[in-house]
């Protein structure tokens, strides 16, 4: 299988078994992408994932549908156009929206694969839909702070008196680079630059990996220990969105770390930043296939290919797991 994606065009498309296996077992018939492992919940998240995925087969019948469904149910913030976060079983039998704050790699992502459908497609309206998006991204969800502009996860709850609170796993660097291109070239070039230099200096431990979450203050980066201080289910896709970048060297522990996966035969679930310590509990099929592309990325053709037979050896067995079949689809995503 192989998918492959551009922020300018997409110039190639999954095997059309793969995308339609994922489409029917986790989106609905009317666009939504059920999360069966966690209640059946739909987040924003997922929504644009599938979006990205849509496109890149060419499938457009399925991209409306997704972002349709989107649009009604999820785009209902009166303030702006970003997207509510969660969707789910409010009271017993009452489904609607669970979390009205965003999430910023959503929006992101959103965004992106609008503009890129307006480009495919030829179609105006997906691009005039992703810039009111966009608008919101740059008034809502970026401050600057000590001379740097910081991404921040969500409209509400990150910004404490201390410093603000930083999800790495947001950070979608290539996608920075698209928006440049839409206009306002110098600011979005400015982020691209800033999250580089967040991403570089937020890797902690013996294993120098990036923690699913951070706070930043004067004196620079530190471990969000309340939230997660593990490089775990949020930070592996900050592999993800550094292969598309090409910028794994951004990671400096990322090379040693695919070779103590080697030495000790497996890939831990999570690695706990502020103890040193390794989960005993294998990583998914998902996780497997990022590290996969981890290593293709970095001349590791071995280990790549070794990597990615286990992720399709796991996968096969994840039926119901959304994020995990939805991160080894995203791992084969090429940016051109």
């Amino acid at each position: 299988m192989a998918l492959f994606f551009s922020w300018s065009s997409v110039s190639a498309a999954v095997e059309p078994s793969a995308w339609k296996a994922f489409r029917d077992h986790f989106i609905s018939p009317d666009g939504r992408v059920i999360d069966y492992v966690n209640g059946r919940i739909t987040t924003s998240e997922g929504q644009s994932y599938a979006m990205l995925v849509a496109l890149s087969v060419d499938d457009r019948q399925a991209f409306d549908i997704i972002w349709t469904w989107t649009k009604n149910n999820l785009q209902v913030r009166s303030v702006d156009s970003l997207l509510a976060w969660k969707w789910g079983e409010r009271l017993p039998g009452t489904w609607d929206i669970i979390d009205l704050n965003n999430a910023a790699d959503a929006d992101i992502l959103t965004a992106i694969a609008l503009l890129d459908a307006a480009e495919k497609w030829k179609d105006g309206s997906y691009r005039t839909e992703a810039v009111s998006i966009m608008k919101g991204i740059r008034n809502k969800l970026i401050i600057e702070k000590w001379d740097r502009l910081f991404l921040l996860p969500g409209y509400f709850g990150f910004t404490p008196d201390t410093g603000p609170v930083i999800n790495p796993s947001y950070l979608i660097i290539p996608s920075f680079k698209k928006f440049a291109a839409q206009g306002q070239k110098e600011f979005w070039d400015r982020l691209y630059a800033d999250s580089l230099f967040v991403l570089y200096h937020s890797t902690f431990g013996k294993y120098n990996l990036p923690a699913d979450w951070i706070t930043w203050n004067q004196a620079g980066p530190r471990i969000d220990t309340e939230k997660g201080a593990v490089f775990g289910y949020e930070a592996i896709r900050v592999v993800l969105y550094l292969s598309w970048d090409r910028n794994l060297k951004v990671l400096k522990g990322l090379g040693p770390y695919l070779d103590f996966i080697e030495q000790i035969g497996y890939m831990p679930s999570a690695v706990n930043l502020s103890e040193d310590t390794i989960s005993l509990h294998e990583a998914s099929g998902g996780f497997y296939a990022v590290m996969a592309r981890a290593a293709m990325e970095l001349g590791r053709k071995e280990q790549y290919a070794s990597l990615r037979a286990k992720a399709g050896e796991k996968i096969s067995y994840e039926k119901d797991d959304y994020y995990s079949n939805i991160l080894y689809l995203l791992s084969d995503i090429r940016v051109n």
